[in-house]
């Protein structure tokens, strides 16, 4: 790495899209623009060599992942053994388990209205933290649900493939065609990568696309795509029927249509294009056919480059795009997963292959058939008979005993029906698909309590696999923030929140609109919380949630320091109401037409004890001014007698004046006191 250039190329990529999606027509920076053409073939064929190394290594995986497929979708194929035409049963063992693994996963996972919520992390005395992370969760939850239109229905089927393939993975990414984050899933046969890989995120990944002749000539035309000269796209392209054919060593007819879908390989790598030693991660389009490369873009951002203290570059991480999910992990490798395939496809085939052994039995034991002697003479050749017929033939009953031998048959075999009902239900119990799992009685002895735990217990196989699913939720979630906080429309998001909080208003109020957005743009800093799915992991069903909101209620009414309106909201949630916030909001309380009497009342004699206190306070001035203007122009004994006399009453009348204020107080109070404390009615005189 030259560290000149590197912080050059970083501040391009930064400016342009890191990857492209599979519908990207967008012009976006390509390195291979600037390379020499033996340069890229060299690495295109090195590439190619790699990609389909990662393939072999993971062959017997993707062997077994097709005829688990067939299994769960039931395919029935032509059978000839032991006769055409024999029984070919499939039993809906598999099946069962990856729809009740669906019935019961889709709801307890994403069966809230708001799937995405942010999680505070540290001290959060103000509320700040939480105000941001309940912004990002609202705007989230509208992305997944509404603007990113595929998102659930992906996850929906997700939840019905996953048992069955055992993997599934998703890429998230910037969409420059639709100009908003995009998450796609990609069938584990499309996502390549080392079946003896050390880890996931550092291991080369492939993730193999497909477009027509049209679409690559018009990435071509804008430049997204590297044109080569004397190339013509539509020779010979492969579809992708033909490479799964030759992924799994199946024949195909060799014919190739000229304007069919063409495989391209995104492959996710490090590469050292700068000499320097140091191998930088890429993002390299190539074509499966002959190594052709058609693009190559950094896979990394400023953010992604290690310095030291004095500038120079240490390490380069790789942005990551993809999220694995994994149903159950397999044991011999840290990238791919396994299914219920795997555990309960061999005993699947066992019980087809039994019930099938049956069926014939009973069918050669039915339709009998055997030998006849040179001595039967039949006109006609076979016959066939309806039930009640009688044919005519020219042989005697005797003849027909000793001409006719029937070929030795038994009818099924009670030890096989006795072993297929064992195999089924130890499938049943490996899956937690018993009958009180899939809604069916018990039994009438059996206790509610019995019944229950039975219940606890069967679900407890299914909350080790919803945790590792809530876990690659948080990281696709986590994810899908790093793409808002580099790409997010802030007016788009105003409009979604629409938000009337203290913390917005007050940004508002203080400097404008503008400030707003820039309070806004604060909430994708990744600072203070994360991003996780509002499910919880651990309460997978229905009567679970209302019995722990039960519980809860139960502990507010014990008086416990639990607030009562969150406690309520959870019970209300747990049996699933509609709109919620309209239940919680209370009316206001309606006054007492007594109670405004009484009110009035008072407040009329605080007026006239006012009224009388202006009074007195007015003649006690008037008297002082009389008594200063007598003793100011009399010398008399008998003025000075008659204005201390006056002096003496003028304190009399006072004194006289704030008992009558004080005990008028202390009346008002009082009926103040009684009306609050009797709801109007008074007991006390």
């Amino acid at each position: 790495m030259d560290d000149q250039e590197q912080p050059d190329m970083i501040e391009q990529e930064q400016s342009e899209v890191e990857e492209e999606s599979n519908d990207a027509a967008v012009k976006t920076f390509n390195l291979a623009e600037g390379m020499d053409d033996e340069e890229l073939n060299s690495m295109g064929s090195r590439l190619k060599e790699q990609v389909e190394t990662d393939i072999n290594s993971r062959a017997d995986w993707l062997q077994r992942l097709e005829n688990w497929t067939e299994l769960a979708t039931q395919v029935q194929k032509k059978k000839n053994h032991p006769w055409p035409g024999a029984s070919n049963i499939k039993f809906p063992l598999l099946q069962t388990a990856a729809v009740q693994f669906h019935a019961r996963a889709f709801p307890a996972l994403l069966g809230n209205t708001t799937p995405v919520r942010g999680k505070v992390i540290g001290r959060d005395i103000k509320g700040i933290k939480a105000n941001k992370a309940d912004r990002v969760g609202t705007y989230m939850s509208y992305q997944v649900t509404y603007d990113m239109k595929d998102w659930m229905d992906d996850m929906d089927r997700n939840l019905l493939a996953l048992p069955i393939l055992g993997a599934i993975y998703k890429k998230t990414f910037f969409n420059p065609r639709t100009k908003q984050p995009d998450s796609i899933s990609i069938h584990p046969r499309d996502f390549i990568i080392n079946y003896d890989a050390r880890d996931f995120v550092n291991s080369r990944k492939t993730h193999r696309i497909w477009k027509s002749p049209n679409e690559i000539v018009e990435l071509q035309n804008r430049e997204v795509y590297r044109q080569f000269d004397g190339d013509d796209v539509t020779q010979a392209p492969k579809t992708a029927a033909e490479s799964r054919d030759k992924t799994h060593g199946l024949a195909n007819s060799g014919k190739h249509d000229p304007y069919g879908l063409q495989e391209l390989y995104e492959v996710h790598c490090l590469e050292d294009l700068d000499g320097d030693g140091y191998r930088e991660p890429y993002i390299v389009t190539l074509r499966e056919s002959d190594g052709k490369i058609f693009r190559i873009t950094p896979a990394f951002g400023a953010g992604n480059v290690e310095r030291d203290s004095t500038g120079k570059i240490m390490a380069i991480t790789p942005k990551v795009y993809f999220t694995p999910y994994f149903f159950l992990p397999d044991p011999e490798s840290k990238t791919h997963g396994l299914g219920f395939g795997t555990m309960v496809g061999p005993i699947n085939e066992a019980v087809n292959t039994l019930i099938n052994q049956l069926t014939d039995a009973g069918t050669l034991s039915n339709l009998q058939g055997g030998f006849l002697g040179r001595g039967i003479r039949l006109e006609g050749g076979n016959m066939k008979f309806r039930p009640g017929e009688w044919k005519q033939i020219n042989n005697t009953g005797d003849d027909l005993r000793q001409g006719i031998f029937p070929m030795p048959t038994r009818e099924p075999s009670n030890v096989l029906f006795q072993l297929l009902g064992t195999l089924i239900d130890s499938g049943r119990d490996l899956t937690s698909v018993q009958e009180l799992m899939v809604g069916r009685n018990p039994g009438q002895n059996q206790p509610f309590s019995t019944s229950e735990m039975v219940m606890e217990q069967g679900l407890k196989v299914f909350n080790g696999i919803y945790k590792r699913i809530y876990r690659s939720m948080s990281h696709e979630f986590r994810l899908l923030y790093d793409v808002n906080a580099e790409y997010l429309d802030m007016q788009k998001y105003m409009t979604v929140l629409d938000d009337e909080g203290m913390e917005v208003q007050q940004a508002l109020e203080e400097n404008g609109p503008g400030s707003v957005m820039r309070f806004l743009a604060k909430d994708w800093n990744n600072e203070g919380f994360d991003i996780v799915p509002t499910a919880e992991p651990d309460m997978v069903a229905e009567v679970q949630r209302a019995k722990k909101a039960e519980a809860l209620m139960a502990k507010v009414e014990m008086g416990l320091p639990i607030n009562p309106a969150v406690a309520l909201r959870r019970m209300l949630e747990a049996e699933q109401h509609e709109d919620i916030e309209e239940l919680l909001k209370m009316p206001e309380p309606q006054p007492d037409p007594e109670m405004e009497m009484k009110a009035k009342e008072l407040e009329l004699k605080e007026v006239e004890v006012s009224l009388k206190a202006a009074e007195t306070e007015s003649v006690v001035m008037l008297n002082e001014a009389k008594a200063e203007e007598l003793i100011m122009t009399s010398e008399s004994k008998d003025v000075e007698r008659m204005h201390t006399q006056f002096i003496k009453e003028k304190e009399a009348r006072r004194k006289d004046f704030d008992s009558l204020t004080q005990r008028l107080k202390e009346e008002t109070n009082a009926k103040k006191q009684t009306g609050a404390n009797g709801g109007g009615t008074s007991t006390a005189s």
